[in-house]
């Protein structure tokens, strides 16, 4: 069989061609859980404060544009030959 090696790759199984995460082998705990380094019953988390969005809101106020200047003088014809 002249192409069995691409036939033994398309069987193989997709896990043993990717490797795998050890997850968690220290048993640390997560963010949250109690004992962890950051247990949030202790740590709560804060607001810095809220903010609100009204689309109907009137928007703001613009500055006038800056005023558009004088416009070039068209270039001069090219010169006779």
């Amino acid at each position: 069989m002249k192409y069995g090696w691409m036939l033994a790759l398309v069987m193989a199984p997709y896990g043993a061609l990717v490797p795998q995460s050890p997850g968690n082998p220290n048993d640390d705990s997560y963010a949250g859980q109690t004992g962890g380094v950051y247990d949030s019953a202790a740590n709560p988390a804060k607001t810095m404060g809220t903010v609100a969005y009204n689309p109907y809101a009137p928007l703001p106020a613009q500055p006038p544009a800056p005023p558009v200047s004088a416009p070039m003088p068209a270039p001069a014809p090219a010169p006779a030959r």
